[in-house]
């Protein structure tokens, strides 16, 4: 799921959903087709839900004004298969904040190894090093 609340009003907010969502502006639910985009209108601190039990990885939410915007879960489970789970949120920056370089380092006592999701925001060429070694183990297009 997703929440996006604006930051000042009349903000134009074009919407393009992986998978089919309901999407909720206070009272209003409406339900989305993926792959079509959809405008909405939203003002200072009005939220819109977008509600999905499936994967949102994908999706493009195009403002013309800055908004915050948070995803999450409300039964994450870290790591996937543990036996509890939690209510997970982040809050996501703009794209243009995102990086081009990043490091992961080892989790403390983790033996068995985690999974990494990468997440491009346009097409481009996603090269994975282990260790110190200089000989990439993944060299791939997003």
């Amino acid at each position: 799921s997703v929440l996006v609340i604006g930051t000042e009003s009349n903000t134009v907010m074009n919407l393009t959903v992986s998978q089919s969502v309901t999407v909720s502006m206070g009272n209003v639910s409406t339900d989305l087709i993926s792959g079509r985009q959809y405008s909405f209108v939203i003002n200072k601190l009005q939220t819109v839900y977008i509600g999905s039990l499936e994967d949102l990885t994908g999706s493009k939410i195009i403002t013309d004004k800055p908004v915050s915007m948070f995803s999450g879960h409300q039964y994450g489970s870290v790591p996937w298969n543990a036996s509890q789970s939690s209510y997970l949120i982040e809050q996501i920056p703009p794209t243009i904040l995102w990086g081009k370089v990043h490091y992961v380092t080892p989790l403390a006592n983790l033996w068995s190894g985690y999974a990494i999701k990468i997440l491009a925001s346009k097409e481009c060429r996603i090269v994975i090093y282990c260790s110190d070694s200089l000989l990439p183990i993944l060299t791939t297009a997003l």
